[in-house]
């Protein structure tokens, strides 16, 4: 796929007064460089001219125009085109642990997300894909914080689903002004050596979505708290069939009365009845009674697989959530222990 043709699927039309698409570049020496546009064929004429001298990155939203040398924050955007995952894999050039060892490997994370990505391309040290917007989703002060949200709340998507792709960990890259390869120009890090070309391998444009198909995925209500970063995620991998202690279950409904209550739902004395309330009185007791983070875990995803709906059962497939709900749970156990 050619630049302009990569770049028109997210800037299909020439842009309006007032509006500009970047083209950010750094060269070797690390000098940056933001220029704006507003016609992809100008940007795309610019990102050839720029290959094999320097990195070539573009941002998938429409900005203020007016930015001049400037790279542009997030409350200069005034446009979304589209939701983009970065996976690096494990090279000479990306130490961090945790990374796919492989395309192949990133690959399958992509394969295993709810929407199928629009397009996919190869950065020379990893995969970038994005979901394209129907159109462009244009932001005003009062709608921007909510798609901001929504763009970090499928990067928890995005996340979670590597995770139980083989406990790998994905980039976030959530914020609307982040920056991302352009297909046509050159890798340029010094670790590889030699140069390496940026590639689309897959590109299905008819794929469009609307925000409420991302929302339908990217449930923001770990977004009303502190988002855990990886390091305070738990070590644990969410099934959507696992295995639980059948036996230990049964003694459990026939001997104690809250948890009976809790694993059916029908206790009166829990005011809030919502499923995430009773997520929490569950992973208590069992905490309570010493299982480990993983077994509460599945004994959650069963809960949910009960009681729930789709988008119930989802949730109790985020890491986030879940790792937040245990953690609640064991300072509850700790606080009355210590009383």
């Amino acid at each position: 796929m050619r630049p302009v043709d990569f770049l028109k699927l997210f800037v299909p039309e020439a842009l309006g007064e007032g509006e500009a698409f970047l083209i950010w570049t750094m060269d070797p020496n690390g000098a940056k460089r933001s220029s704006w546009f507003r016609d992809a064929d100008k940007a795309a004429a610019f990102a050839r001219r720029c290959a094999g001298k320097a990195n070539v990155y573009f941002a998938p939203s429409i900005f203020n125009a007016g930015l001049g040398g400037k790279r542009g924050a997030v409350q200069d955007v005034i446009g979304v085109n589209a939701f983009v995952a970065d996976t690096d894999i494990a090279n000479t050039a990306h130490a961090k642990p945790g990374l796919p060892p492989d395309l192949d490997a990133a690959k399958a994370i992509l394969a295993a997300c709810p929407l199928a990505p629009s397009v996919i391309w190869n950065t020379g040290g990893g995969l970038q894909a994005a979901w394209l917007l129907h159109e462009t989703e244009w932001l005003s002060d009062a709608t921007r914080p909510q798609v901001a949200a929504l763009s970090k709340g499928w990067q928890i998507i995005l996340s979670n689903v590597a995770h139980r792709a083989g406990g790998y960990v994905t980039d976030s890259v959530g914020s609307l002004e982040h920056v991302f390869r352009v297909p046509g120009s050159m890798n340029l890090k010094p670790e590889y050596g030699s140069p390496r070309p940026v590639e689309v391998i897959e590109a299905h444009p008819e794929r469009r979505y609307s925000l409420d198909d991302i929302r339908e995925f990217a449930d923001l209500d770990g977004l009303t708290e502190d988002v855990p970063t990886q390091a305070g995620l738990l070590d644990i991998v969410l099934r959507p069939n696992p295995e639980i202690n059948r036996e230990f279950l049964q003694v459990l409904l026939e001997e104690d009365t809250k948890f009976r209550g809790s694993w059916h739902r029908t206790r009166p004395d829990i005011r809030d009845q919502s499923l995430s309330s009773y997520d929490l009185s569950i992973s208590t007791i069992l905490a309570g009674f010493g299982l480990e983070d993983q077994q509460i875990a599945d004994y959650l995803v069963v809960f949910r697989h009960m009681h729930g709906g789709p988008k119930d059962r989802a949730k109790a497939l985020r890491r986030d959530y879940v790792s937040r709900t245990i953690q609640k749970a064991r300072k509850t156990v700790e606080a009355r222990n210590a009383g």
